[in-house]
Parts: structure tokens; C-alpha cells; sequence
């Protein structure tokens, strides 16, 4: 008995610690609303994207996809469609501002 006991609380422990490392802490990751910009982008025309913790990005209105990768703390590469895009951004709390190469800026709000 003691020993199921122990197994069964070993478990409980196990599942805990594999469901929190499940999570991303990247600000990156999560949806996203389009709320200003000035340009035009190639992905950002969705009113909603998502960036997953397994580098995919999606453009929720259009069904397409690509990947994501960061390079430092401000630099970000989408691929979608064999075309590869730089851009700068910045996450400031619930708010994700992407710069492309022209300076063409686009701002998004979180919503999960």
C-alpha cells in the first residue's frame, strides 16, 4: 500500500513538471489582432495571426502558414511559401510592433 502510494504521488509529480515545461515563456507566442500599421505585409493583411511555441506562424483569415525565428532579442525570420521575410519587432506587454526592411510597421494586440 505504501508503495502505491509513493508511485502514485511520484505521478502526480511527474505530470506536473512535463505540463509546465509544455509552455512557452516567449512573449511572441500566442494570437494575435492587427490593430494599426502602415504597410503592406505579406501575412499581416489577417486580422489574426499566431505565433506557436513549435515556430509555426498561421494567418488565421487565409489558412496559409510558415515558421518563425528569432535571431537576438529584436530580429525575426517568417518563411512562408519558400520566400524568407526579416522583420524587427518589439513585445511590450499585450502589444507586438513588426518593422519590415523599408520601415513599414505593423501593430498587433494580444488575445490569448
Amino acid at each position: 500500500m505504501k508503495k502505491q502510494i509513493s508511485i502514485s504521488i511520484l505521478l502526480v509529480i511527474l505530470i506536473a513538471i512535463l505540463a509546465s515545461a509544455c509552455g512557452s515563456d516567449d512573449p511572441l507566442v500566442g494570437k494575435w489582432e492587427f490593430s494599426s500599421g502602415d504597410g503592406t505585409y505579406f501575412f499581416w493583411r489577417s486580422d489574426e495571426i499566431e505565433f506557436k511555441a513549435d515556430n509555426t506562424i498561421i494567418n488565421h483569415e487565409d489558412d496559409e502558414s510558415g515558421t518563425w525565428s528569432k535571431a537576438g532579442s529584436d530580429r525575426l525570420t517568417v518563411r512562408s511559401d519558400g520566400t524568407v521575410y526579416e522583420f524587427t519587432y518589439q513585445v511590450s506587454g499585450d502589444r507586438l510592433t513588426i518593422t519590415d526592411e523599408d520601415g513599414d510597421r505593423g501593430v498587433f494586440q494580444k488575445i490569448r
